[in-house]
């Protein structure tokens, strides 16, 4: 019995160190894979910013074409009114300048 346990305990302790040993490999695997793959995620991240960046210089063109066209329209509504409003005092003057004839 003791030589039986005895090769038990051997083919444990060498079961034990060879699962040791794949449970390295797997580790060392797994650090090779992901620095195999490091490059190509550094890669999509930079994308991905690129394209973040493109899609926020492309929402600011947007946003300054609108404030263009609307300071635009509202310099021309200011014009438009002023043009209206001398064509009323050039009609006022020309009423006084009539009523002042007409009085003298």
């Amino acid at each position: 019995q003791p030589e039986e346990d005895q090769g038990v305990r051997q083919a444990v302790l060498q079961l034990q160190h060879e699962v040791t040993e794949i449970q390295t490999l797997k580790a060392k695997l797994r650090t090779v894979k992901s620095e195999k793959s490091l490059p190509r995620l550094i890669l999509e991240k930079e994308e991905r910013a690129e394209q973040l960046e493109r899609r926020e210089v492309e929402d600011l063109k947007g946003k300054w074409e609108n404030l263009t066209a609307a300071a635009h329209r509202k310099a021309v509504a200011s014009f438009l009114r002023t043009s209206e409003l001398a064509k009323e005092v050039s009609a006022l003057k020309s009423r006084a300048g009539s009523v002042d004839k007409a009085q003298l």
